[in-house]
C-alpha cells in the first residue's frame, strides 16, 4: 500500500511538471503573429506605414521576441498561462501610446514573466 501511494504521488507530481511549457520559439511566433495582428488593427501595416506588408511586420517583431527571450533561458520554460498573460497584454495594448507599448513589451512579457516567472 505504501509502495503504491508514493507511486500515485509521484505521477501526480509529474504531471504537474512542464506538461505545459512551451519552446521558446512556439512563445515567438505567437507573439510575432498577436503583435502583427495588433499592428494591422492600428493602421500601421501598408505602403507608408511602420511596416510595408505583414511580412515585414513579422520579420521585425520575430527578431524583437526573438531579442526578448533568449532561447538560453526559455526554451522549455515558458509556461501558456505565464505566456497568455502576455499575448493578452498585445492583444490590449492601445493603438499610439508610447506608454502602454512599454508596459506590455517592459513589464507583461518581460524574460522574467513569461520564462517561468510570475504574473503579479
Amino acid at each position: 500500500m505504501k509502495h503504491t501511494l508514493m507511486t500515485v504521488l509521484a505521477l501526480a507530481l509529474l504531471a504537474g511538471c512542464g506538461d505545459d511549457n512551451l519552446d521558446q520559439q512556439d512563445a515567438r511566433e505567437q507573439a510575432t503573429s498577436r503583435s502583427c495582428d495588433r499592428a494591422a488593427r492600428c493602421g500601421a501595416i501598408g505602403p507608408g506605414e511602420e511596416f510595408v506588408d505583414r511580412d515585414d511586420c513579422e520579420v521585425e517583431f520575430n527578431s524583437l521576441w526573438n531579442g526578448q527571450w533568449s532561447k538560453q533561458d526559455c526554451d522549455g520554460e515558458i509556461r501558456e498561462e505565464d505566456l497568455g498573460v502576455c499575448l493578452a497584454a498585445i492583444d490590449n495594448t492601445l493603438c499610439d501610446n508610447d506608454l502602454d507599448e512599454a508596459n506590455t513589451f517592459f513589464i507583461k512579457c518581460a524574460e522574467e514573466r513569461v520564462c517561468g516567472g510570475s504574473n503579479d
